[in-house]
């Protein structure tokens, strides 16, 4: 019994046969899969070591580069200070040729200032000199006018130097305003004046020389209501500025034309003044050179209208002296516009409270 069942032992049945046929078959397929991947990893470690070999003469090149790079960095550096140093050396040079250059035009405008401020000192003691003995011609030749026995030849004759001595007077005057004005003594008396009344006199004073001239130029004003009655300012330096502005104006009208003077609020404290003709007008270009004393806008107006080119640089002196500004506006052939901008310290009215 114990052999068969030994016997038995060694039997395999047909199932077990051919699990332990497909067991061996996959233990070879298995040794072949492993063969095929430590080829593969073999393949890998050999592409591993190229690709080592590759980046370590990378590494080299780059080193080299570097070195290389560092190298002409240094040379770039030395030649960069060398060029700073060169720079600068000619910046400290040409500063203290320009300092040099800027203290001797400093000292030539200094020379001509002083040069200036003497010849208008000498031109106020000369006109001082001139004013007492023109007063004295005035005044004779007023009172010869007043002789009722003098031949109508007599009378032209008194006319003209009357007329003579008065163009004089006023080259005189405005060489004197000018003189002041740029010595800096010039005097401002700041009060409190009724701004109609003083309008009303510089408008009645231009339109009484307009007609002795007998141009039929005619003086118009225009006061906005917004104007205070009164304000705070230099009524005579106020006048003076007005009647310059005027005084150009009618001159540069034609005749039988008229000239606008108006006022109006234009700013909180600040009233605008316009002086308006309708003659001839300025050229842009010349806006500049017409403030510049002893110059006119061009030799022809100075032929054909006369003046010593001090009205205006008087004018805009006496304006900054005033807190103000003064401007102008002009169209060749259709007139001119200068615009007065000066502050005052009275209450405007309030035009919304008007019923």
């Amino acid at each position: 019994l114990n052999k068969n069942k030994n016997k038995n032992k060694n039997i395999m049945l047909p199932e077990e046969k051919t699990a332990m046929m497909l067991t061996k078959e996959q233990v070879h397929q298995d040794d072949d899969d492993r063969g095929g991947d430590y080829d593969k990893l073999d393949k890998n470690k050999v592409h591993m070591k190229d690709r080592i070999h590759e980046l370590e003469a990378l590494l080299d090149q780059s080193h080299e580069e570097n070195a290389q790079l560092k190298e002409e960095v240094g040379t770039k550096e030395l030649l960069m200070t060398a060029l700073l140093d060169k720079l600068e050396d000619e910046i400290a040079s040409r500063t203290k040729e320009l300092q040099e250059t800027n203290r001797l035009l400093v000292d030539a405008n200094q020379r001509i200032k002083q040069q200036a401020a003497a010849q208008l000192e000498h031109f106020a003691c000369m006109s001082h000199e001139i004013r007492t003995p023109l007063n004295c011609i005035i005044g004779m030749s007023s009172l010869l006018m007043l002789d009722s026995q003098l031949t109508p030849s007599q009378q032209e004759s008194i006319e003209m130097i009357t007329t003579a001595g008065d163009l004089l007077s006023t080259i005189v005057d405005d060489v004197l305003d000018y003189s002041t004005l740029e010595s800096g003594k010039v005097e401002t008396n700041i009060s409190k004046i009724n701004l109609q009344q003083t309008l009303d006199s510089v408008a009645t004073g231009i339109q009484a020389r307009c007609n002795e001239n007998e141009r039929g130029i005619e003086v118009r004003t225009f006061f906005d209501i917004t104007v205070p009655k009164y304000v705070e300012t230099d009524a005579k330096r106020l006048q003076q500025i007005l009647y310059n502005l005027l005084g150009n104006a009618v001159k540069f009208s034609p005749n039988n034309s008229h000239v606008d003077l108006s006022a109006k609020v234009i700013d909180s404290g600040v009233i605008r003044y316009t002086v308006k003709d309708y003659g001839r007008g300025i050229d842009p270009r010349d806006f500049n050179k017409i403030f510049e004393p002893f110059r006119q806008a061009s030799k022809e107006t100075g032929t054909i209208y006369g003046g010593t080119g001090l009205g205006l640089p008087i004018t805009s002196k006496l304006v900054q002296r005033l807190g103000g500004t003064i401007s102008v506006k002009s169209v060749k052939g259709q007139g001119s516009e200068f615009l007065v901008d000066l502050p005052f310290l009275g209450n405007p009215v309030d035009v919304g409270a008007i019923q």
